[in-house]
């Protein structure tokens, strides 16, 4: 993934959706800097960790005991004079002071009402038992009793690991965890964010002129990200808030299922929406084939499919000429005006004027409830011709 903007809505939806990313890429090419600057500008206060200088206590907090009475449930703090409930004997009763271990939340992490980012950096560069101290806050988002707020994000990133990087590597249920995402910092992208950034011209225009001073080579990322019931689950959500467009959809599925399944995934899917919808499934199956027809209409690279739409068109026409439209039902017509409305204009209309001189379309599908737009679509049409 080299599109800053991509990166952008991958990472937004991914923390709406209380998922965590995991941003793979080689040093500095702007990784921490960009997430920082997508998440400040939403309103979230960056809190950035370095796990390579933090201890397991930094993580998870540290033990303190707490005084509390057993009765009335008071509690003392973490010191207390008295060894029985003054509260309790006010009624006359002797109740012990108990006390109990309870860990207190480290300074970085954020209380209800705060809009935090945890972003931690350098993932694999902390030791093993610091990443093992990260297992719970990802998954889970808690620590012990404390519960990271809904309304706060948890972002993570890492270099690769081999060549000249000291790493450890990730451990496999850990990996699964993550919304992997690999980062080449294209050069297009880095001036244009350079302009916005206040760089001196002077370096903008020797970078524009010589491409390979930026030092930003892609490399080779070695991720085995492996397909899980858990990663599924990931990408449900995921494809579900992105737009319907399947370069996209490739991308994200690759992050999260790996390459192999990923391709797999996205040739299901052009098996059906590269095949032109039936006529009898316009007519009689509507709510399950109308998202078909909707990928047909917005097409990866934005590219409408006309071929299909026009060929399920000519199948409509077929089944509905010679007086065959009598035998269907209202609601199988209406199902026609349902497709005319989805599908480009430019089709649409030249569709309505083969379907006009069909004496029962006029009678039925032109009239009833749908007329209005249907007509809309032929005035329009007109209106463009006298110009």
């Amino acid at each position: 993934m080299d599109d800053i903007k991509t990166l952008e809505l991958l990472l937004t939806e991914c923390v709406n959706e209380r998922l965590t990313p995991l941003v793979w890429g080689k040093h500095g090419i702007g990784k921490s800097q960009i997430i920082r600057s997508i998440f400040e500008k939403q309103g979230y206060e960056v809190i950035d960790l370095r796990l390579g200088q933090l201890e397991v206590g930094d993580l998870i907090g540290v033990p303190a005991q707490e005084f509390y009475c057993s009765v009335c449930e008071t509690k003392y703090g973490f010191s207390v004079r008295e060894s029985y409930c003054p509260i309790c004997a006010q009624e006359d009763k002797k109740i012990p002071i108990s006390g109990r271990t309870i860990w207190l939340a480290p300074s970085w992490f954020p209380q209800n009402g705060e809009k935090r980012l945890i972003f931690f950096d350098e993932l694999n560069r902390g030791r093993l038992d610091v990443q093992q101290a990260t297992f719970q806050i990802v998954l889970d988002r808690r620590i012990h009793t404390h519960k990271i707020p809904d309304n706060c994000g948890i972002v993570c990133a890492c270099n690769p690991s081999g060549g000249d990087y000291f790493v450890e590597e990730l451990d496999p249920a850990l990996l699964d965890r993550f919304i992997n995402i690999k980062w080449n910092l294209e050069t297009r992208q880095w001036i244009r964010w350079a302009r916005e950034n206040s760089i001196a011209s002077e370096i903008i225009d020797f970078i524009t002129l010589d491409h390979k001073q930026l030092g930003n080579e892609p490399i080779k990322i070695e991720i085995d990200v492996q397909p899980s019931p858990r990663s599924y689950e990931f990408l449900s959500k995921l494809i579900k808030k992105l737009p319907k467009r399947h370069s996209l959809w490739s991308e994200v599925a690759t992050c999260i299922i790996g390459e192999s399944a990923a391709i797999q995934f996205m040739t299901s899917l052009k098996a059906d929406v590269e095949k032109p919808v039936k006529a009898t499934d316009i007519f009689n199956n509507w709510t399950k084939v109308k998202k078909r027809i909707q990928q047909q209409v917005n097409a990866e690279e934005g590219d409408v499919r006309h071929d299909l739409l026009k060929e399920t068109f000519d199948d409509v026409y077929d089944a509905l000429k010679d007086g065959k439209s009598k035998k269907l039902s209202d609601e199988q017509l209406e199902n026609v005006g349902h497709f005319l409305l989805m599908i480009p204009e430019d089709l649409s209309f030249g569709a309505l004027k083969d379907l006009a001189p069909l004496q029962d379309i006029n009678e039925r599908l032109l009239t009833g409830p749908l007329s209005k737009q249907l007509f809309d679509i032929l005035k329009k049409a007109r209106k463009d011709d006298m110009r």
